[in-house]
């Protein structure tokens, strides 16, 4: 575990998770704090745009009193939060 992880291996992970449908097709199977985890990283990885895609798509199987319930409404303001509070 104390490796540290390739920037090529990142840049591969960050082009998987970014290619369209990935967060339409698997983002409402995923937990609230996996999909922070995952647009978190991909947002440091330079892909803001995939990170808010998950979070919105994400956020549209989410119920009225869970956490990403109102991130429609605006993911960038969330994200934002979101980067703050790991930092």
């Amino acid at each position: 575990m104390g490796e540290r992880v390739s920037r090529r291996t990142l840049r591969l992970f960050a082009e998987a998770f970014s290619r369209p449908g990935a967060a339409r097709e698997l983002a409402t199977a995923m937990e609230c704090a996996e999909v922070d985890a995952l647009a978190r990283l991909l947002a440091e990885l330079g892909e803001r745009r995939a990170a808010l895609e998950w979070l919105v798509d994400h956020a549209r199987g989410d119920d009225f009193d869970d956490a990403h319930w109102s991130v429609p409404v605006d993911a960038e303001q969330y994200l934002e939060r979101l980067m703050g509070r790991w930092s």
